[in-house]
């Protein structure tokens, strides 16, 4: 098997000319001008960005990598600025990769014995506007750490642009620009009516389909305490 059997997106145009297509503003075979391309690309930014404020969570996931410095635990984390967050990290030793304990900044900051060295054990992302992450304990060498960062969503302004979003999403997204398309080239309110339910519906089931991650690792105190108290 071929592995361009499994990698199917469509582009920024693909997704605008089907919904040019079905509300009749493309004849079958013909592309898209630049004034409609402009058109349709102003539709979907504007949509995708509606997802995202809508309390809706949708990123992409990138791979990326940072060395350490010795006795450094401050990181930026700015290689790619579309960075949210981070699902995972590991520590790149040879052909393995070893899993960091993900904490949140609360119980990082709680950790007492920062001045401790060695190879990185945790890793915790500051909750500030620049992204940045601190390793515990302070790397006694170079490291590779390699993390899955969630990545916002790209505006779409390449002509052939894969989506960001996850392939599940891409008829929610040709539906939901030919709903706003619609209100633009006239159609009736019936019809209106279908596109933007479809639209809803394909959105709904795809969302439906999102896996929540969690991290069922539980932290023990930092603080001892004694019994009794």
């Amino acid at each position: 098997m071929a592995t361009e059997d499994y990698d199917y997106r469509s582009g920024r145009t693909k997704i605008l000319e089907r919904a040019f297509r079905i509300v009749g503003a493309l004849p079958l075979g013909k592309t898209l001008s630049g004034e409609k391309l402009q058109q349709g690309n102003q539709v979907l930014n504007d949509l995708i960005q509606s997802w995202t404020t809508q309390n809706i969570f949708l990123w992409e996931l990138k791979v990326l990598t940072f060395s350490t410095v010795a006795n450094t635990v401050r990181y930026s984390l700015s290689l790619d600025p579309r960075v949210l967050d981070v699902e995972a990290a590991y520590v790149v030793q040879g052909s393995d990769e070893l899993k960091l304990t993900m904490l949140d900044w609360r119980q990082y900051t709680d950790i007492q014995s920062k001045s401790d060295t060695g190879r990185p054990l945790i890793f915790s992302v500051e909750p500030l506007e620049a992204i940045a992450c601190n390793i515990f304990p302070k790397p006694d060498a170079v490291y590779v750490i390699k993390y899955l960062a969630r990545c916002k969503l790209r505006d779409y302004d390449e002509t052939a642009q894969p989506a960001s979003f996850p392939v599940r999403f891409e008829r929610a997204a040709v539906y939901g620009v030919a709903a706003d398309l619609a209100d633009e080239y006239g159609l009736d309110p019936g019809e209106r009516t279908i596109l933007q339910a479809k639209g809803e519906d394909a959105f709904k089931k795809a969302k439906n389909s999102d896996k929540g991650y969690s991290d069922d690792f539980i932290v023990t105190g930092s603080f001892s305490t004694t019994k009794g108290y």
